[in-house]
């Protein structure tokens, strides 16, 4: 097997990922928006938190083990080895069953000896917990038709479906329910990841080689377990680093800074998606060009991609930066104006600072190096938890904002070097 598909099949896959991106991130802010409208700030702030622990409560069997499933289903596809394919399927699977069952035990606990009765804090603890199971196999789902080579349809469940069917269902209940309630929110966030969720089935089934139905699984466990722990480390501390400011923010019970830092993350998402469609592209292309030791070709893609991509960014975020008041007005409402306003400006520089460092953890993830990767995004953890704690009960969603945005800048820098030590070259920008 060649190193990847042809140029045209990476040109085809740039544009049809691009423009499902472009077509539903819309989508996803319409849906911030409509909550945000809906609940109000302090309701908002709660759902926000709901939604950021179940993202983190995904990880261990989600987020955690997409790169691996990726890594390895990209491995074996280039083998044509069908059984091993099957066997990185299955043991996916029978993880997320067991790390859903794992946290259910522990909020039982939590719930039963700690929480203390609230409705809205049981109703956040309560949707919480339904949600991340799905979300989970979501991202299973996406690692498995990414490493076959579809990234298009790996992101229809998560960029799509879920969203589109998520603004869907909280439209229908505002129209429909005489009073749209937190509860109802986060019901309609659960039954669109699950509709999402069997979407995303049907296409594997639909896009995966015939001879996978028939193989009968093999396991490389003793490989697995070796790599799952830096993948899984990996992903917790990208994850992490995304939400714990909602998540700092909402333990120390600041529902209206909750809300204003969820309002500024939507803003700002805008101009990670670049970044993001350069990973989904890269990634399965990196891990088999490792494999065959074509590194001046892989240094030259990535580079190329590094600048296109940084490019989009600033079109995108400049204007963001210099109008984000009247743009929070006419889109969230005045009611986010005065506390959104700086935490989306200083989020939107940190993702500038990203995208011109490049895709750094991705390559060392695919090079199997994690346990550098791990390093980097470890630093990154530690500063942005250190200031969270320190700024945002001072100063709410902006201290919280600056720190994940210095944080995350700083760390991806040293991944940057660690991507020089270990792998000789440098994925930046410049």
């Amino acid at each position: 097997m060649s190193s990847g598909p042809p140029r045209s099949r990476h040109v085809k896959s740039a544009l049809g990922i691009g423009a499902l991106k472009v077509a539903t991130l819309p989508l996803t802010i319409l849906l911030s928006i409509v909550l945000a409208r809906a609940l109000g700030p302090a309701d908002y702030g709660r759902y926000a938190f709901a939604v950021s622990l179940a993202t983190v409560l995904a990880l261990p069997a989600g987020p955690g083990i997409n790169a691996l499933v990726l890594r390895e289903t990209a491995q074996a596809a280039q083998a044509k080895d069908f059984a091993l394919m099957a066997g990185v399927q299955r043991r996916a699977r029978q993880a997320a069953v067991f790390c859903t069952g794992a946290i259910w035990l522990a909020g039982l606990v939590y719930a039963l000896t700690i929480l203390d009765g609230d409705a809205r804090d049981s109703a956040t603890l309560l949707g919480a917990m339904l949600l991340f199971p799905p979300v989970s196999l979501l991202a299973i789902q996406a690692g498995l038709l990414q490493g076959l080579h579809h990234p298009f349809a790996s992101q229809v469940g998560q960029l799509a479906l879920r969203p589109g069917l998520g603004l869907l269902f909280v439209l229908g209940g505002i129209v429909l329910l005489p009073e749209f309630t937190l509860g109802e929110a986060l019901a309609a966030q659960i039954a669109a990841t699950l509709v999402a969720l069997a979407g995303s089935l049907w296409i594997l089934r639909r896009l995966a080689p015939p001879e996978l139905a028939r193989a009968a699984p093999r396991y490389e466990d003793r490989a697995w377990r070796a790599a799952v722990l830096p993948f899984a480390l990996i992903a917790f501390t990208n994850t992490f680093n995304a939400e714990i400011g909602i998540l700092v923010l909402g333990a120390y019970g600041m529902e209206g800074s909750t809300a204003a830092l969820r309002v500024a993350t939507s803003g700002a998402q805008l101009l990670s998606f670049p970044l993001f469609i350069n990973n989904m592209i890269l990634a399965p292309q990196a891990a088999q060009m490792f494999r065959s030791g074509e590194i001046d070709a892989l240094k030259a893609r990535t580079r190329r991609f590094a600048r296109i991509t940084f490019l989009v960014s600033a079109l995108a975020g400049i204007p963001l930066i210099l109008f984000a008041a009247p743009i929070l007005a006419l889109t969230f409402g005045p009611d986010y104006v005065a506390t959104a306003t700086l935490p989306l400006q200083i989020l939107a520089f940190g993702h500038l600072g990203n995208v011109a460092v490049g895709p750094v953890a991705m390559l060392l993830s695919m090079a199997g190096h994690e346990k550098a990767a791990f390093r980097g995004q470890a630093l990154t953890l530690v500063i942005v938890f250190a200031l969270a704690l320190a700024l945002a009960p001072a100063f709410g969603a902006t201290g919280a904002a600056f720190a994940v945005a210095f944080g995350t800048v700083v760390g991806r820098c040293v991944l940057a070097l660690l991507c020089v030590r270990t792998l000789h070259f440098r994925p930046t920008v410049v």
